[in-house]
């Protein structure tokens, strides 16, 4: 219903270009905001990344308003939303690389063996390079982060780039409800 009030009532296309300006902008800023907060540390970024929403979820969302005949999307469309579908699968590889050398075997029995060994200059050294495999580990994982925030932005701007206005303001709306449901 609120899709088909606004067909009607937002039909200036200067309108609804402002308006999807004005959302983007609001994600820029809050992805901008969230890496200045200097008491977060790339671990708990990480968990703000578990429980942020995925990149791929944009490419459901436009399959399913597609389907749903909300929008009409042309061929050109389709090919520049596989490309951005692409560019973003190389990101959640990369991710999931990072996560399976945190649980490195390596790392993992370091830190093992760190919390057994109590005595004085072998624990000291165990303790060093656990150490200095967690900072390679979590500066790893921090660009990761960042990367992957970028292309949720990057791909929000893509997809709303290549959608007319009010396909734009029709996938924001969208979205926007998936995101309420799942909080």
């Amino acid at each position: 219903q609120l899709l088909k009030l606004l067909e009607k009532t937002w039909q200036n296309e200067v309108e609804l270009r402002a308006l999807v300006l004005k959302a983007t902008n609001l994600h820029k800023e809050y992805y901008t905001v969230k890496w200045v907060v200097a008491w977060n540390n790339a671990l708990e970024n990480a968990y703000s990344w578990v429980t942020g929403w995925k990149s791929s979820m944009m490419f459901q969302l436009v399959e399913l308003l597609k389907t749903r005949r909300l929008v009409s999307i042309s061929e050109e469309q389709v090919r520049k939303v596989e490309q951005l579908r692409y560019k973003e699968d190389k990101v959640e590889r990369e991710m999931v690389r990072q996560q399976v050398a945190m649980a490195n075997m390596r790392t993992v029995e370091l830190a093992r063996l760190a919390s057994q060994e109590r005595n004085g200059e072998a624990a000291s050294e165990l303790e060093g390079l656990v150490n200095v495999a967690m900072k390679v580990m979590l500066s790893g994982l921090e660009w990761v982060l960042k990367e992957v925030d970028c292309v949720r932005l990057k791909t929000l701007k893509g997809l709303l780039d290549l959608l007319r206005p009010l396909q734009s303001v029709k996938f924001l709306a969208v979205t926007c409800m998936v995101q309420i449901k799942l909080r």
